[in-house]
């Protein structure tokens, strides 16, 4: 009689044990799959809001050499206009 209990635990454990891996652990792997999916697309917009911003870095200083370099034309054009 024994043995014929612990056999009917055994299966109840092992059914039990199918059931939460069926509903628990199997959805959760898709959403994994999801998570993962998601953070690639994160990690690629990363990458080309970075590269854009390395575009507008070498776009600023370029205009900021302009304005100096106009500065300076200016500043140079108004002492010859003035020293006359």
């Amino acid at each position: 009689m024994d043995s014929k209990k612990l056999c009917k635990q055994s299966e109840l454990i092992s059914s039990l044990a199918s059931t939460i891996h069926k509903n628990m652990l199997e959805p959760s792997t898709g959403k994994i799959d999801s998570i993962n999916v998601e953070i690639q697309q994160i990690n690629q917009r990363l990458v080309t809001l970075t590269t854009e911003l390395i575009q507008l870095r070498k776009s600023d200083r370029l205009i900021l050499f302009f304005v100096f370099f106009l500065a300076g034309c200016a500043t140079l054009l108004s002492i010859i206009l003035f020293n006359k």
